[in-house]
């Protein structure tokens, strides 16, 4: 009976530890898409940034009305590529927080059209934005590994999470296992000593 008892107790001691890593993998996996969220925008951000620089090259290596045109279109898509990575990156901040004491760095990128203004277009302005441009894409590099790096540890912690959950599963199918057999082992025993005492009194009757 006591053996019993204590099986009892620590299968409700693991049902606490199952539903506990269970929530556990449901916030490393929101958090995990979180990142994979921000890491797509700041790709996107990046991509657009990378046309930009490529454009202005070639403004400044004379390109024409056409270069800037394109140059200015592909700053207006980093600009709202920008906006998209500072919301995807605030909401991995928020999942992050439920599972880590790790930062995310913030991505800024300024105004480019204050400096590409298309009246004081001309070498110096090209030269200068073509610099923030390079800033910039430096800045989005460097967010990126390290939300790179963020993803990798909190899948390297799912599946820490994970060989847990399934040794709780494990000990858990073998206290039930082991419930079960004994159990029948008691039913087997009642029923032998019923039928010895049938037997028994059958004897004594003749």
């Amino acid at each position: 009976h006591q053996q019993g008892g204590a099986q009892s107790q620590r299968l409700g001691q693991l049902a606490q530890d199952q539903e506990q890593t269970a929530g556990e993998l449901r916030e490393i996996q929101e958090a995990i898409q979180a990142g994979l969220a921000a890491l797509r925008a700041l790709e996107n951000m990046d991509s657009d940034l990378s046309s930009a620089e490529h454009w202005g090259i070639w403004d400044i290596a004379g390109g024409g009305i056409m270069a800037t045109f394109a140059k200015h279109g592909c700053l207006d898509e980093a600009q709202d590529s920008a906006y998209e990575a500072r919301r995807a990156l605030s909401r991995f901040r928020t999942e992050l927080a439920d599972v880590s004491e790790d930062q995310v760095p913030q991505v800024e990128l300024g105004d480019f059209a204050l400096f590409a203004d298309y009246f004081f277009d001309g070498l110096f302005a090209d030269l200068f934005v073509q610099s923030r441009i390079q800033d910039a894409r430096n800045q989005v590099v460097h967010v990126i590994r390290r939300v790179e790096q963020l993803i990798a540890r909190l899948r390297r912690e799912r599946e820490t999470l994970e060989e847990k959950e399934g040794q709780l599963d494990w000990e858990r199918e073998r206290l039930l296992t082991a419930q079960i057999r004994a159990k029948e082992n008691q039913q087997a025993e009642f029923q032998g000593a019923a039928h010895a005492g049938s037997y028994q009194m059958g004897e004594d009757q003749q």
